[in-house]
């Protein structure tokens, strides 16, 4: 008698099943779902912080070069726009230097020296009696466009410079803010 007789055949595994997923699958798949969870709740978050600056783009281009005040136009656009972000400061009092100042410092570093001696001339022309023919709109709408674009106007960051800039105006005598 052969003792290998008595073995029974190799039996083959099943094949494994694409269900139930290995335990990293399921942790792969959770990280990746709270990731796009995450994007999308930023995005959500961005899109609805950026809807006054969408409107105040729109309502710079409709600032045509005909009115004979679209100076002053643009500027109270700003303060308006400031205003939205800001509500706790007293943006509407603000005239000359500290608004300039003010708008100087919700840019960052590399670009206040580019803005500020634009504005400047923008600022002083709105205190002439004629400040349309004293200034380019083009320039000028570009200029403002571009402050738009490129201004925080919250955040940790841009409060805590609001905050200085406000302190050490009213440190120099103002009472603007």
């Amino acid at each position: 008698m052969n003792p290998l007789a008595d073995l029974k055949d190799i039996h083959i595994p099943n094949s494994l099943g694409w269900w139930p997923p290995a335990y990293g699958w399921w942790l792969l798949t959770l990280i990746v779902l709270s990731l796009v969870i995450w994007l999308l709740i930023f995005s959500i978050k961005r899109y609805q912080y950026n809807q006054p600056k969408r409107q105040a783009h729109a309502a710079l281009a409709a600032i045509t070069q005909d009115s004979p005040n679209w100076p002053i136009e643009l500027n109270s656009l700003l303060k308006r726009l400031v205003q939205t972000y800001q509500p706790n400061l007293a943006i509407q009092s603000l005239f000359g230097d500290r608004w300039l100042d003010f708008l100087t410092q919700a840019l960052a570093t590399n670009k206040q020296s580019e803005f500020k001696p634009k504005m400047q001339h923008f600022q002083q022309a709105l205190y002439q009696a004629q400040p349309a023919k004293q200034l380019d709109f083009a320039e000028s709408q570009a200029l403002i466009a571009n402050w738009i674009k490129d201004a925080k106007l919250t955040g940790k960051q841009s409060g805590q410079r609001f905050s200085q800039w406000s302190a050490s105006n009213t440190a120099q005598g103002g009472s603007d803010v």
